[in-house]
């Protein structure tokens, strides 16, 4: 019996068919059969009392966990594949909002980029908080998964991979969740013997996963989205999610590949361009359409064509006087911010009369010590003012206490009225009727995410200057497809 990839497609109640065979259902019962290390498991959705879809037929519900910085053409990709991997009706996609997991602004605002997603093929979007959006690995993959869960009808979360195995990051995100003796004792050595982290994980983990080579493990544990793809799996389980996990392996472009030589190019490469003729002196829109056609679907390009220099691209240095500002005026200790270690708190204060603009000063702070990435998301969270206590207060009560809706297409309404009833938080996409029911801690989060938002929409006026109001959370309204 295989089951590796946990492909699960039923269309009538009371059957389940899948990879191993077919399973019999009690009616409206939903099933999957999916692996977790080396244990097969049938999960179980509510039976009748959770089938709320018209003339009672069993529907199935995909997730996908994305930034769509900008929606290009590996997104069509990943959510065609996810609809035929897990024979998904709908799809909802959890994604960043103005700001993304490098530690920097997006190359556009979160409404342009959900209807991308929506002309893209999502049907429903939901945003992921500010503080997990910009977060690490490990929290970021959290939040998204518990935004998932919390939805009450996803049944999968499908994510890109160099690998494209769902059942070796299962088995060693079980490894990593458990933590046995054997790998706390291989990982306490390994770290004695002066290795860095990375490696002395993936050699205490290579005794345990035992269908990979060493080497292939050290590759797997070393590529950026099968690091994601590995958190995903590790969400899962600490959750206890009845969400199965399924992989979409990486075409064409690596993660950080910034050329433009397939069709199926990374973001960064598309950022790349836009952000480099943004300092054309002239036609630097026709420019840009050249160059990214082919790459982008055409739904895409031409919303960025319609909004060029109106309100993008948008890049870390447009936010430059904002840090300035509040290093210089900040009195308190830098440790606070999340990401913002005793040490470069002190770098950052010994180092501030460097200050010229974001992009120089943080390549001024790196070392070996502190990637770019990681003085990138702490210098954001400074700007953003997101406190290490408030980000904890906010895990206790799940990392996601609400769900709001950016957009959705309008085939989708039956989807939102099953995650109306069935999510086990609250759902919303009006800030105004928000703010004033949720409790305190959701409370707290959402008027970060406003006061995150303001900041940005500060900056788009300030590049882009235009008579009457800036852009704000409260006016641009959820984005109906």
């Amino acid at each position: 019996m295989v089951a590796d990839k946990a492909v699960h497609v039923w269309r009538e109640c009371g059957t389940v068919y899948c990879n191993a065979g077919m399973l019999d259902v009690a009616a409206c019962g939903r099933a999957f059969l999916t692996r977790w290390g080396d244990e097969y498991m049938i999960k179980r959705m509510k039976k009748k009392d959770a089938c709320v879809w018209c003339g009672g037929e069993c529907v199935k519900v995909a997730g996908i966990i994305a930034e769509y910085n900008p929606f290009h053409n590996g997104h069509s990709y990943h959510i065609e594949e996810t609809r035929k991997l897990t024979g998904a009706d709908y799809v909802v996609a959890v994604m960043s909002g103005n700001f993304v997991q490098r530690g920097a602004p997006a190359v556009m605002d979160k409404f342009l980029r959900t209807r991308m997603a929506l002309m893209g093929g999502a049907d429903v979007v939901l945003e992921l908080p500010v503080p997990f959006a910009t977060a690490s690995a490990e929290d970021f993959a959290m939040a998204g998964i518990s935004v998932l869960n919390q939805t009450g009808v996803v049944d999968a979360v499908c994510f890109g991979s160099e690998c494209g195995d769902t059942g070796l990051l299962t088995q060693a995100a079980s490894v990593l969740v458990k933590e046995p003796a054997p790998y706390k004792k291989a990982l306490k050595q390994e770290l004695k013997n002066g290795v860095s982290w990375p490696l002395a994980r993936s050699r205490a983990l290579s005794g345990l996963v035992t269908d990979m080579e060493p080497e292939a493990l050290e590759a797997l544990l070393s590529s950026p989205n099968n690091i994601l793809g590995l958190e995903y799996c590790k969400a899962l389980l600490k959750t206890k999610s009845e969400i199965a996990p399924v992989t979409v392996r990486r075409k064409d472009s690596g993660y950080h590949d910034l050329s433009l030589e397939h069709a199926l190019s990374s973001a960064s490469a598309i950022r790349r361009v836009m952000e480099k003729v943004d300092y054309l002196p002239d036609q630097n829109l026709e420019k840009v359409t050249e160059l990214l056609m082919g790459h982008m679907p055409p739904e895409a390009l031409a919303l960025v064509g319609a909004a060029w220099h109106q309100i993008l691209p948008m890049v870390p240095n447009d936010f430059s006087s904002m840090l300035c500002y509040k290093l210089f005026s900040c009195n308190e200790d830098l440790t606070d911010y999340m990401d913002v270690s005793r040490e470069l708190a002190d770098r950052i204060r010994n180092e501030l009369t460097w200050f010229q603009d974001i992009d120089s000063f943080a390549g001024h702070l790196k070392t070996r010590q502190y990637t770019r990435t990681r003085i990138n998301r702490a210098l954001l969270h400074i700007l953003l003012d997101i406190r290490t206590e408030q980000v904890s207060e906010w895990k206790e009560e799940g990392y996601c206490p609400y769900l709001r809706i950016l957009g959705f297409s309008r085939q989708a309404v039956p989807l939102l009225t099953a995650m109306k009833k069935n999510a086990s938080a609250p759902l919303f996409s009006k800030l105004g009727d928000a703010l004033d029911k949720l409790p305190a801690a959701a409370q707290s989060l959402l008027q970060k995410e406003i006061f995150a938002g303001s900041l940005y929409y500060a900056a788009i006026k300030g590049k882009y200057p235009h008579e009457g109001r800036m852009l704000n959370e409260y006016t641009s309204g959820v984005v109906i497809r």
